[in-house]
């Protein structure tokens, strides 16, 4: 008996073919598959060698003299006593966003230490130098991957130990706390924590003070109001608005010997800074 194929049999066998035909030609597709990436490809079948990019720690700064915009070329009055500032370059360290309740996550690079007793440490590379002198308003802290909802933003001005204590001639050149021809370190005391150049005599070419903030004593934590939800694979921002005003308020330039100054200038650091909604 002869046999036929029906419409609906011939279908499937074409489909069938078909189907063979286009895996044949179909290559698996590489990407990333690491869901805390910034690129994270969900159609992709295989892994790749290393193409992910994970997501920074932002910190956006502002940096103003009371209402209006830092400028080092302008004259300022402080209780009358007008004066510029030349200068103000200053560390923040061990940025973390904060969850009372829960958590708190900071970046996962990290740098290698040489300590004063001869041993080594491997701590968290969260070290930035900020300045008005830098171009640049945005600082990469580092790569953060803790999604979650966080209430506060948390930092350090200055250097904490271990690092205060380190060797920074043996620290990687690309962290912050690697010292250099201006780098903010004095032999035998550590890093120094805040510089500050001012000049309150607004006759040109009059003379500049120097104040260097810096010792264990001297670290100061900042606390600010940090309210979000941080998604896997997303870039963390944090706007922080610097005001110099509030760092020397208080400072009588003409009474205030140096030591009562620099105290000052500690004292004033937690009312510096604040969140931009």
């Amino acid at each position: 008996m002869k046999k036929t194929i029906g419409n609906n049999s011939l279908g499937l066998l074409l489909g069938g073919l078909l189907c063979l035909g286009l895996s044949a030609c179909y290559e698996d597709q590489e990407g990333c598959l690491d869901n805390r990436a910034t690129n994270y490809d969900v159609s992709a079948d295989d892994a790749c060698g290393d193409c992910c990019t994970f997501p920074l720690l932002q910190l956006q700064v502002s940096h103003a003299f009371g209402d209006t915009i830092l400028n080092y070329n302008d004259p300022y009055l402080l209780d009358g006593q007008p004066f510029f500032i030349r200068q103000f370059i200053f560390y923040i360290s061990s940025l973390q966003l904060v969850n009372d309740a829960s958590s708190s996550a900071g970046v996962i690079d990290t740098v290698r230490l040489s300590l004063a007793d001869g041993s080594e440490q491997t701590v968290e590379d969260n070290y930035t130098i900020v300045s008005p002198d830098f171009t640049q308003f945005t600082y990469n802290i580092g790569t953060f991957q803790e999604a979650g909802t966080y209430d506060s933003l948390c930092f350090y001005v200055g250097v904490p130990n271990p690092a205060n204590g380190a060797d920074p001639v043996s620290i990687s050149s690309e962290s912050d706390l690697r010292i250099s021809s201006d780098s903010l370190y004095r032999e035998g005391e550590g890093y120094i924590f805040n510089r500050i150049q001012l000049q309150v005599d607004t006759v040109q070419n009059s003379d500049t003070s120097l104040f260097e903030v810096l010792g264990d004593a001297n670290l100061v934590k900042i606390r600010l109001p940090f309210n979000g939800d941080i998604s896997l694979g997303s870039n963390v921002a944090a706007k922080v608005r610097i005001d110099y005003e509030q760092w020397v308020k208080g400072i009588d330039f003409a009474a205030d010997t140096d030591a009562q100054i620099l105290e000052k200038i500690v004292n004033n650091t937690p009312d510096v800074f604040s969140i931009i909604e």
